[in-house]
């Protein structure tokens, strides 16, 4: 049975991280390993690529090279708005840093609806907050949020299985005491 090629929305902070020192970043550059093994893809709007570029190390910018060799890598992606999301986060009871960060990452979320529903990132404030905002935007229920550096979310094992959409995985799910 062929597994699941799956459009996947990997956020700045994973790039980021693939650049600290060797053993922060060594789960990141695993999880990035095994997309470009696997048949998975890695999607990008415009913004998406402009804060990659801000954040890129040699090993990443070496790893989004192969991945477009391989024409894995999907640059024109336009974001899919989701009803209500931006009104949520102005009407959330937040901090304006929590609002600023959730406005800021609102792209992943948006370029994740416009694809296959799934996004790896290490900002595991940002994952609460649209967690949080799941309760009332059904639209981004469904999005599947995977850090890599998160030892229960076992990244590598997910992305080599095909990243299913598991519902424990998705804004959407009942919250529990994670390192989401």
């Amino acid at each position: 049975m062929s597994k699941q090629t799956r459009r996947l929305v990997v956020d700045a902070s994973v790039v980021f991280g693939s650049s600290t020192a060797p053993s922060p970043s060594r789960p990141i550059r695993w999880c990035l390993d095994a997309i470009l093994q696997v048949c998975h893809r890695v999607v990008m709007t415009p913004d998406i690529r402009k804060e990659w570029r801000r954040h890129a190390s040699v090993w990443c910018s070496t790893w989004l090279t192969a991945m477009t060799a391989r024409r894995k890598a999907i640059y024109d992606v336009i974001p899919q708005p989701v009803a209500g999301l931006l009104g949520a986060i102005e009407a959330a009871p937040w901090t304006e840093r929590k609002r600023e960060k959730a406005r800021k990452d609102v792209r992943l979320v948006e370029a994740a609806v416009a694809t296959d529903n799934a996004v790896i990132s290490c900002d595991i404030e940002a994952r609460r907050a649209f967690s949080e905002l799941a309760v009332k935007v059904t639209g981004i229920r469904q999005v599947i949020w995977v850090n890599p550096r998160a030892s229960d979310q076992q990244c590598v094992e997910w992305l080599r299985n095909g990243a299913p959409l598991e519902e424990s995985r998705q804004l959407g799910a009942p919250a529990r005491e994670q390192n989401t």
